[in-house]
Order: structure tokens, then C-alpha cells, then sequence
């Protein structure tokens, strides 16, 4: 899939990204990122994915939705 094609339906508020970036997945725990995911920080009961952006990013994620 696109980066278009799962941002199709989502209000965008501000950021740049080329729509045409091929992406093989979207997780919300840090763990189960792979190269090509989409990382997306959400807070949930036990913690809060925000806390965990930087372990995403330096994995190998290297796209940010929050």
C-alpha cells in the first residue's frame, strides 16, 4: 500500500510526506516495527505510545503518526 492510501481518510493537521512512499505495515507497539511500518503513538490503559517513539525510530521505523 501507499502512505496515500492510508492517509486518504485521516484530517492531516500539519507534517510533509511523500504520498507515494510504499508501506508494509502499521503498528501501534514499538516491538513489531519493521522496515517500510508506520509507527502510530497512541495512548492506551497500561502506557502511552508516545514514550515509545524513539525506540520506533531508532529500530527501524522512520515514519511518525501520533
Amino acid at each position: 500500500m501507499k502512505l496515500k492510501d492510508i492517509l486518504n481518510n485521516l484530517e492531516i493537521i500539519g507534517g510533509t510526506a511523500d504520498g507515494e512512499l510504499q508501506i508494509s505495515g502499521v503498528d501501534c507497539d514499538s516491538r513489531r516495527i519493521e522496515q517500510g511500518f508506520v509507527f502510530v503513538a497512541v495512548r492506551g490503559y497500561d502506557a502511552d505510545g508516545h514514550a515509545f517513539i524513539s525506540a520506533a525510530l531508532l529500530f527501524v521505523g522512520w515514519k511518525l503518526a501520533t
